[in-house]
């Protein structure tokens, strides 16, 4: 995530990944109708239902891969 003044990438330790912890966070940052782009952890995607957690919050989400199934680097072969 990005500072929206500052443009400054943000870090935060997170001990429990959990929505209830990382989605406030995440619309705390995040404008109305923002994107969000993210993998496809179930903290933010039913993996069931393929919805996405983040929609109720005005957030347009897009999700890119299931690291159980698909990894970067068999997509990039020159990462050692």
């Amino acid at each position: 995530m990005r500072c929206r003044q500052t443009r400054l990438s943000l870090l935060y330790f997170i001990k429990d990944k959990v929505h209830s912890t990382v989605a406030p966070l995440m619309k705390k940052h995040s404008d109305f109708g923002g994107c969000i782009m993210s993998d496809m952890h179930s903290l933010y995607v039913n993996v069931g239902s393929n919805e996405s957690k983040l929609t109720p919050y005005g957030l347009y989400h897009m999700w890119t891969t299931i690291h159980k199934i698909m990894f970067i680097k068999s997509l990039l072969l020159y990462i050692l």
